[in-house]
């Protein structure tokens, strides 16, 4: 081979190696720009009361159309799943669409000093005071105690979380599926927590709401 077809040669083997790296260059910045849009898609940046939370769109709706960011005045709505605690699924729906899901939890948070009409220690003392409910020890299970709601509404449930704050859990019987609501103010943050669940989950109560507040600490901004 003579100097200038190895000059040649080696010309055009540099050029295909050029080409090959810039070809792995815009490949991975390509790659790196989609991947920040999918990152970009995943969560919601979610504005309440001086506060952000950036939050998987899959624990707030089970649509692909939610905005990247939300503004709400006095509570976050969200839900999550038994047994994974995961968010929406691709056949999931909100609780007020679709069949029922007994594995759902609805949950919400309010703003800091906000949640004060989900007092438990309030709300029980007024619901004795004014016969709204009434001991039941008989109904006493898994650690809770108790409380006959009046006009066959129920059972009340007085418990308290791991922080020592007071918490209710009203549960009701309907023709179709029982239910639970979980409310209390919490000391520590100072804003209403609330989750509703399926009765059946009733023994896991305190694991539906230490989860909630690990979201929303893990989430907060």
């Amino acid at each position: 081979m003579n100097n200038f077809a190895f000059t040649d040669y080696f010309s055009k083997f540099r050029l295909a190696l050029i080409l090959s790296l810039l070809t792995i260059i815009i490949f991975s910045y390509s790659y790196a720009g989609e991947e920040i849009r999918m990152s970009e898609r995943k969560s919601a940046m979610v504005l309440m009361g001086g506060e952000a939370f950036d939050i998987p769109k899959t624990y707030l709706s089970p649509s692909d159309e939610l905005p990247d960011r939300i503004d709400k005045e006095n509570m976050i709505e969200i839900s999550f799943f038994f047994p994974s605690f995961s968010g929406f699924g691709d056949r999931d729906n909100i609780a007020t669409v679709g069949p029922y899901n007994p594995n759902q939890v609805t949950a919400f948070w309010t703003v800091v000093n906000g949640g004060g009409r989900l007092n438990a220690n309030s709300s029980l003392k007024n619901a004795l005071k004014y016969g709204l409910s009434k001991r039941d020890d008989k109904s006493d299970t898994d650690g809770l105690t108790a409380y006959k709601n009046a006009n066959n509404s129920g059972v009340t449930y007085h418990a308290q979380n791991n922080h020592g704050d007071d918490v209710l859990i009203h549960c009701t019987e309907g023709p179709a599926n029982s239910t639970c609501k979980l409310e209390y103010l919490d000391s520590k943050s100072n804003r209403g927590i609330f989750a509703s669940f399926d009765k059946k989950y009733l023994p896991r109560w305190l694991e539906v709401n230490n989860k909630l507040l690990c979201l929303i600490k893990k989430w907060k901004v």
